[in-house]
């Protein structure tokens, strides 16, 4: 719950802009890394440490036909990998 409201809040104070919001996720995903076994945290932490700049640039990459809408809920698939 408390991943939650920082979110949020952290959402608030980006004004929801596209670099806000992708800040906001790699936030959330990195508080969601500190509840995995040590095992598992290095290799989550290194997930959610890519800047917008490179994502950006990544997602400008990938062809039109390759792109596909996820709305909502992206933080939460990156996660469930780790959680076993």
């Amino acid at each position: 719950m408390k991943v939650k409201l920082v979110f949020l809040i952290f959402l608030i104070i980006a004004g929801c802009s596209s670099r806000g919001a992708y800040e906001g996720i790699q936030t959330s995903n990195r508080f969601e890394c500190f509840t995995l076994p040590p095992s598992q945290y290095d290799e989550c932490m290194n997930n959610t440490n890519k800047s917008y700049d490179e994502y950006e640039r990544e997602r400008k990459e990938i062809p039109e036909t390759q792109k596909r809408i996820d709305v909502g809920g992206s933080s939460k698939k990156s996660m469930k990998k780790y959680k076993k």
